[in-house]
């Protein structure tokens, strides 16, 4: 999924702990320095 969405050209990417996509936003936070976009974190869903 993660890899998906970089190749498909994703610019921001936004999660929070406790969801299913939990560990694609770990491995897309991980990329995207190297692939230049923008990945942030909350604490809650607020």
């Amino acid at each position: 999924m993660a890899h998906g969405a970089v190749e498909a050209g994703v610019r921001v990417v936004t999660g929070y702990p406790g969801t299913p996509s939990s560990e694609i936003f770990s491995t897309l936070a991980n990329m995207a320095k190297d692939y230049g976009f923008h990945a942030e974190w909350s604490v809650n869903e607020r």
